[in-house]
């Protein structure tokens, strides 16, 4: 059986519009969700992701607009590295200035500090 983390469970109902698994996981959603708080410091965080060329040409045509991301989104607080040799899917590393209107949660995951964005989470392109 393949190991997927409840966050990629939440986000793969949210995705699919699964009311019957989002019920389910009705409780969880709630604790994650009353976690959430206000950011007490600037800081910079970020989120590597894999895209297709057509996303990345859109997000370059969009620069200075609003993009809201329709789950529940993760970023550490060490740069990581975004080197890949596809040729369909470009790796992208997203630099996310928090500052105190941001509303995250700090998880404990292994050595690294991650956060944690709400569903439905908007970012400005630069």
């Amino acid at each position: 059986m393949k190991h997927t983390s409840l966050r990629d469970l939440i986000n793969q109902a949210l995705k699919n519009e699964d009311i019957k698994q989002l019920y389910m996981l009705r409780y969880f959603l709630r604790d994650l969700i009353q976690n959430f708080q206000f950011g007490k410091e600037n800081r910079i965080v970020y989120r590597r992701m894999f895209i297709s060329r057509s996303e990345f040409k859109q997000i370059q045509e969009h620069s200075g607009k609003l993009i809201m991301m329709k789950e529940f989104l993760t970023a550490n607080t060490d740069r990581p590295s975004c080197y890949t040799s596809s040729t369909k899917q470009i790796s992208v590393l997203f630099e996310i200035e928090l500052n105190k209107n941001s509303i995250f949660t700090d998880l404990e995951l292994s050595n690294q500090e991650t956060i944690l964005f709400n569903l439905n989470s908007t970012f400005r392109i630069r």
